[in-house]
């Protein structure tokens, strides 16, 4: 192995380091550059043409009339797309002149979930066999059924009892049913009316939280106010309750109104948060800075306001009680020697009801960085730095940020402007090389939060990419002992605080699921011609998970689990008492011999 920092061609290209050092590539002129393929500009091919038929109907899963002017579209057959259809009166539906081959159908109609046929299911497992025709066959009475989406209906009311008008009630599916310490998966939103009633529509089956919030989170007062603190209707989730941990959940069916579900809005007083705004030397600022308040929701939405500050310098709002990040910006400082950037401060407070909170903010430029990009391998090094991209990232919403980064032919850089909490993004790479670490003082910040405060320095950096890929092989046995593989299996880190990185991420679960057997079948060893070397079957490709980064992991196999329970701190800790720990050594490949569990026995 050798270890080399590129001296590739980066005279007209940049990288943003973000989330905690992370790379986004940027043009010369210091924007970012997101790299597509350019549409070619002939037609796209046009599908393919057999004598295969294929026909059906749409109906109604509760009543079993038919759906009319549904949309019908076919995957498969090769060449270009294929036209949709409508169903006709009667639900009816035919795709003439198909070639031989696998087929997925997919409708759509107004008021109705979106349906496949077949129907894939919800677990990772449940991927549906496509539909196959032979040359000249004729296949029909295929029935796809669609299912109305359930709703949830009700009011919100004061604690009188009397309507609340323009509330937002938000609604979280469960994972795997439990609220507890479950992380809620947003689904959608609405504003109740002007008789406090609302209703969300187009629900799969599921466990379901609602909550409900005041529209304004926080109300600049007037600069020459001191307002006491006022009461005001509280965030609240149903059916009372003050935290997501004390919710009760909703259980939803396709088609089914769950109606008469009234939230009891409780009252609070706000908050205050009031504070001073300095400049680098002390000195309180009395320019045109601006004062963003931003509340940070348990599950990861936030919802911001703002307001100017008072000829002094100092600044007050009201505030629902909660947690805060207060953000003050000033124009660029222009005097002689004076670089042109924003200063920026922000400090973050949690504030109780009734409280006042008092804050010093001091305005500063953002914290700066300096390293180096090496790549450890021996893979060509990318010839254009603009392959390496990353979106500009911060799960947690806290205001992640920088300017664009400076990058030296021998790929040294230096970045200015970080500012807010950032966190690491998913997995990295370009060609054969993934990010392995960012090394900082012999620490590895990829796994980590890192705020940036300004005034802050981070020197010689190491942005680490390696081409040696660790791999991990299943070997997955059924209950009876048998090989099998019809399973899903997870790995997810030993160190249980790497599972989540943040609210709004799902986590750092990696799921395998095997092809599908049929697809990966062993083929029969042609026959070799007389007087020639016999022809070697090709073995079936292996059950492998590349790319995971060296430490310590847990490995399970699983009968079958849905995407939102890999969300669930609940159902990630009874599977880590159930799971096999393995080792993975930088470039290592191994073996994990598991035995499937039933996901209902694990969780039980």
């Amino acid at each position: 192995m050798s270890i080399r920092s590129a001296s590739a061609s980066a005279r007209t290209a940049g990288f943003l380091i973000t989330a905690g050092f992370l790379i986004v590539a940027s043009d010369a002129h210091g924007g970012q550059q997101v790299v597509f393929s350019p549409p070619g500009r002939d037609r796209l091919p046009p599908p393919r043409v057999g004598t295969s038929t294929l026909s059906g109907r749409v109906a109604d899963a509760g009543t079993g009339s038919p759906v009319a002017r549904a949309r019908v579209r076919i995957l498969g057959g090769g060449g270009g797309p294929r036209p949709s259809v409508l169903t006709d009166a009667s639900g009816g539906f035919v795709f003439a002149a198909l070639p031989a081959g696998p087929y997925t159908l997919s409708v759509e109609k107004a008021t109705y979930l979106p349906a496949t046929y077949p129907d894939r299911g919800r677990g990772m497992r449940s991927t549906a066999k496509p539909l196959t025709l032979t040359e000249g066959q004729t296949l029909g009475g295929i029935s796809v059924p669609l299912y109305r989406g359930g709703a949830i209906t009700g009011r919100v009311v004061d604690t009188n009892g009397d309507p609340l008008e323009f509330v937002q009630v938000r609604i979280f599916r469960v994972p795997a049913g439990r609220v507890g310490r479950s992380r809620p998966v947003p689904v959608s939103s609405t504003s109740t009316n002007d008789l406090g009633e609302f209703r969300l529509a187009r629900l799969d089956s599921g466990s379901y939280v609602l909550m409900a919030s005041s529209p304004q989170i926080a109300r600049p007062d007037d600069p020459s106010s001191d307002a006491k603190p006022q009461p005001q209707p509280a965030p609240t989730y149903y059916p009372d309750a003050a935290g997501i941990e004390l919710a009760q959940s909703i259980a939803v069916q396709r088609g089914q109104t769950v109606a008469g579900i009234d939230i009891t809005m409780g009252e609070a007083l706000t908050g205050i948060i009031t504070g001073t705004v300095v400049d680098p030397t002390g000195q309180a600022v009395t320019g045109n800075a601006q004062i963003s308040i931003s509340n940070i929701t348990r599950d990861g939405s936030s919802s911001s306001s703002g307001t100017g500050l008072r000829p002094d310098g100092t600044f007050r709002a009201q505030v629902a009680p909660g947690d805060y990040l207060v953000e003050a910006n000033s124009p660029p400082l222009t005097g002689a020697g004076q670089a042109e950037r924003t200063l920026v401060g922000f400090e973050q407070v949690t504030v109780a009801s009734g409280a006042v909170e008092t804050l010093l903010i001091t305005l500063g430029k953002g914290a700066t960085a300096n390293g180096r990009v090496v790549f450890e391998g021996d893979s060509p090094l990318p010839q254009n730095t603009a392959q390496i991209r990353v979106p500009l990232y911060s799960a947690n919403g806290r205001g992640c940020r920088a300017s664009p980064a400076e990058i030296a032919p021998d790929w040294s850089f230096t970045i200015a402007d970080l500012v807010g909490s950032c966190t690491n993004p998913p997995q990295l790479g370009v060609g054969r090389w993934l990010l392995k670490s960012v090394l900082y003082n012999g620490e590895d910040l990829l796994d980590r939060t890192v705020t940036f405060k300004p005034g802050q320095q981070y020197r010689n950096v190491q942005i680490v990419f390696t081409d040696r890929r660790s791999e991990i092989t299943f070997r997955v046995s059924d209950e009876t002992g048998q090989t099998t593989r019809e399973y899903v299996a997870l790995v997810f880190p030993a160190d249980k605080t790497r599972w989540f990185n943040s609210p709004t991420s799902s986590s750092t679960v990696r799921p395998y699921v095997p092809p599908q057997t049929e697809m990966s079948i062993q083929p029969v060893p042609p026959v070799a011609a007389a007087g020639s070397a016999p022809v070697a079957a090709q073995p079936r490709r292996a059950d492998t998970m590349t790319g995971l980064r060296p430490g310590e992991y847990l490995a399970i196999a699983l009968d079958n689990i849905d995407f939102d329970d890999t969300r669930s701190p609940d159902v990630l800790e009874k599977l880590a008492d159930r799971a096999t720990k393995i080792i993975i050594g930088d470039g290592a490949s191994i073996e994990a011999p598991l035995r499937r569990q039933k996901l209902a026995d694990v969780i039980r």
